[in-house]
């Protein structure tokens, strides 16, 4: 007979480990596997919450404004950008890990910052299984 755990609501919270952070190990263009990292928040995180939050509001400020399509586009990529790079709170490279420095790794890395938003949103990552090398 298999006894079952009672859980509390503590069980389900995902704020602490989505807060900490995981890691997200970066192959080279090429495909090889290093063991450079960024370290990644998830998506459920007071941090990125906040950060989606300003995107939105960004591109919702540009629809009202009249902008036009163009200008709408390139608000709506910087505001994706901001939002992703501030879902990446540290990496093991020596320079220092600054929003600016993230943007413009992310932002020459297109494949790179899809991966960074698809790792913060794989709630497998934070909160249960085998972390996985991405």
């Amino acid at each position: 007979m298999t006894v079952k755990k009672q859980l509390s609501p503590s069980d389900f919270f995902t704020v602490p480990a989505a807060s900490e952070g995981r890691k997200l190990f970066l192959a080279l263009p090429d495909g090889s596997e290093t063991d450079q990292y960024l370290t990644v928040l998830g998506i459920d995180s007071p941090a990125a919450q906040q950060a989606l939050k300003h995107a939105s509001q960004i591109i919702r400020d540009a629809a009202e404004t009249g902008d036009s399509k163009a200008q709408s586009t390139d608000i709506g990529e910087r505001a994706d950008l901001m939002f992703r790079a501030s879902l990446v709170i540290g990496w093991s490279f020596e320079a220092k890990c600054s929003p600016d420095a993230v943007a413009e790794l992310l932002r020459n890395n297109p494949q790179l910052a899809i991966a960074v938003e698809q790792f913060a949103a794989d709630r497998r990552r934070f909160y249960g299984g085998k972390p996985a090398r991405s």
